[in-house]
């Protein structure tokens, strides 16, 4: 395993058409990696069911493995996504800057 510098890393999400994320059975929530390839609008592969509970969901987006057709997993990554200017606003909720001002002003 060779770390990649944040430099590098931002470049390979921005210029990837999917982003693949795992997560582990204890974890809660969603990954930084997820929520940096959301932000990017990128679409995403992974095992997070939780996905599927949050309101900027969207098969089009996300495509989960273990409840999605494997066999479809071609056609999700080859098909062209446009995020909807509703899932933007959104997804804007959850940037750190918004997320620190909803804090501070509770």
């Amino acid at each position: 395993n060779k770390a990649l510098s944040p430099t590098v890393f931002r470049e390979y999400i921005y210029e990837s058409d999917a982003i693949i994320d795992t997560h582990v059975e204890y974890q809660d929530g969603l990954t930084a990696r997820f929520m940096w390839a959301l932000g990017a609008e990128k679409k995403i592969i992974t095992t997070n069911k939780i996905v599927k509970q949050y309101e900027f969901y969207s098969p089009e987006q996300f495509f989960i493995i273990g409840e999605d057709s494997i066999n479809q997993l071609n056609k999700f990554i080859n098909a062209k996504f446009s995020m909807p200017l509703k899932t933007r606003a959104i997804i804007s909720q959850y940037r750190i800057d918004n997320w620190l001002d909803v804090i501070l002003k509770s």
